[in-house]
């Protein structure tokens, strides 16, 4: 069987990235895969191990419509995706483009969603509205999400997004993983806060600083920074700026994020509305118990065996500070936590895709 992948650009080693490479390391040993995208940079992961057709494509007009030139540089990779004639195309982003394809060239699609339009942070300017609203990616997207055989959904919370968009679409949620080979308990503490995420708004690294500055807790920040997101990355800089309790590291490799989980006493997570999230079942799969923002796909999984708070700071300065002055509850939850990411494995991810993916190319 063949199957086509397409994405935009691998540019970091976010959530997104790390599933499709994960996920078809795996199936490429039962499949042909062949990634189509627009851009593979270094900074992320290595997909040269996989047949790879980079498709160069602009992405915005000097910072402005992204969505209108995301879905172009996306059609032409779907447009190199077909000369390939595979089997199914798996859309790991441009779900709207799945009607497209139905009806013209009689392939099955499988969207995997992270996130639907629905749940994009959209600005509310007069000109965005009316772009938008031109180019309808919404309304392609609710028409795509009936058409396909299946949705796959990360989470609970983005498959009750996709039906509120969409009612009839048959939906199926589909848990990212993680390799508990690398990511484990080695039960060390060394007393410091941390938090790892790629930098931009949505990820509010601005209450983990209020939350060090108000507890003098040291804490470890760290994470991926596009072009895009430079503004935001100076700006958390500043913030931080002359709180000796407070370390950012940019654009760590897998091995320092290990070692940082491993040593930390508590991860925190308080990124706003997250889609599911697998560094906090990283940090679990590393023993550590895990404080999160109260919101999105982060209540299906904290929510089970850490703890969640809303916006009130002192609500976060209040936990932090009550299992920063207590190992043995941390101990406790730690373990909790060890033990429930033992239900997020790879290995059952891909089971899951690879009954989905035969039921659907054995259907006429």
């Amino acid at each position: 069987m063949k199957i086509a992948v397409v994405h935009t650009s691998f540019i970091s080693k976010g959530g997104g990235e790390r599933f499709i490479y994960e996920v078809f390391s795996r199936l490429s040993k039962h499949y042909e895969i062949h990634i189509f995208c627009n851009n593979i940079s270094n900074e992320s992961f290595d997909f040269n191990k996989f047949e790879c057709s980079v498709i160069p494509a602009r992405h915005d007009l000097f910072g402005k419509f992204v969505a209108y030139y995301e879905a172009k540089a996306l059609k032409s990779a779907i447009k190199c995706a077909l000369k390939w004639k595979p089997d199914i195309i798996w859309l790991n982003r441009g779900y709207y483009h799945a009607s497209w394809i139905i009806e013209k060239h009689n392939i099955k699609v499988i969207p995997y969603v992270h996130y639907p339009i629905s749940l994009e942070p959209i600005k509310t300017s007069f000109l965005r509205r009316v772009y938008r609203r031109v180019i309808n990616l919404e309304g392609l997207e609710r028409e795509a999400f009936a058409r396909v055989p299946i949705v796959l959904c990360n989470s609970k919370y983005t498959e009750s997004a996709i039906k509120r968009e969409q009612p009839l679409a048959k939906t199926e949620v589909v848990y990212p993983g993680v390799d508990h080979n690398k990511f484990y308990p080695t039960w060390e503490d060394e007393e410091y806060l941390y938090y790892n995420s790629r930098f931009q708004k949505p990820k509010n690294h601005e209450l983990a600083i209020k939350i060090a500055i108000k507890t003098n807790y040291n804490l470890i920040l760290s994470g991926f920074v596009s072009k895009n997101n430079i503004n935001y990355f100076e700006k958390i800089k500043k913030l931080a700026e002359g709180h000796s309790n407070i370390k950012i590291i940019q654009n760590p490799n897998d091995d320092t994020i290990i070692k940082l989980l491993q040593k930390c006493s508590i991860f925190l997570f308080p990124s706003l509305g997250e889609h599911f999230g697998i560094a906090p079942i990283e940090a679990m799969a590393c023993g550590k118990p895990v404080i999160g923002h109260k919101s999105g796909g982060t209540i299906e999984t904290v929510g089970e065996v850490g703890i969640l708070c809303g916006d009130d700071i002192n609500e976060w300065v209040e936990n932090v500070t009550r299992l920063m002055e207590n190992k043995d509850e941390r101990i406790i939850l730690g373990k909790r936590a060890f033990e429930f990411s033992k239900n997020f494995t790879w290995e059952k991810t891909v089971n899951k895709i690879r009954d989905i993916i035969e039921g659907i190319v054995k259907k006429p």
